[in-house]
C-alpha cells in the first residue's frame, strides 16, 4: 500500500481513481484475510452452538447479506483498477446486488428487536 503511483487521479481519466494490479492485489489479500476469513470462521463456530431454528435463519441471513457486501467491495476495487468499459457497465447493473445483501442483514439482526 505504501508503493508510490497506486491511485492515479487525472484529468485525463475525467478525475476517476486508477488503482495499479499491485494495490489491487494487496487491498485484495487484506480484504480476504482481515475481514471475509475471520467472518467465515465465526460463523461456521457460532452457527454451531445455535439450536433455534429461527435465530439460525436470521443467522444464515445476516452471514449471506455480509459475504455479499464484502464481494461487493472486491467488485468496486476491480471496478477503480480494470478500465473496461464494459466491466463499468455490468458492475453498475450488477451493484444492485447490494440491496438485497443490505435487506438480509436488516432482516438477520434489526427486524423483530
Amino acid at each position: 500500500m505504501m508503493i508510490p503511483k497506486n491511485i492515479v487521479i487525472e484529468e485525463t481519466n475525467n478525475y476517476r481513481p486508477k488503482y495499479s494490479f499491485i494495490f489491487l492485489i494487496s487491498v485484495y489479500i487484506y480484504f480476504t484475510f482481515l475481514i471475509l476469513l475471520p467472518n467465515i470462521l465465526i460463523y461456521y463456530k457460532i452457527s454451531r452452538r445455535i439450536s433455534d431454528t429461527q435465530l439460525k435463519k436470521k443467522y444464515n441471513y445476516f452471514f449471506i447479506g455480509s459475504v455479499v457486501s464484502v464481494i461487493s467491495l472486491y467488485g468496486a476495487v476491480l471496478y477503480n483498477t480494470w478500465q473496461h468499459d464494459i466491466y463499468r457497465v455490468i458492475w453498475s447493473f450488477a451493484s444492485f446486488l447490494l440491496l438485497p445483501a443490505m435487506l438480509l442483514i436488516y432482516y438477520g439482526v434489526a427486524r423483530d428487536i
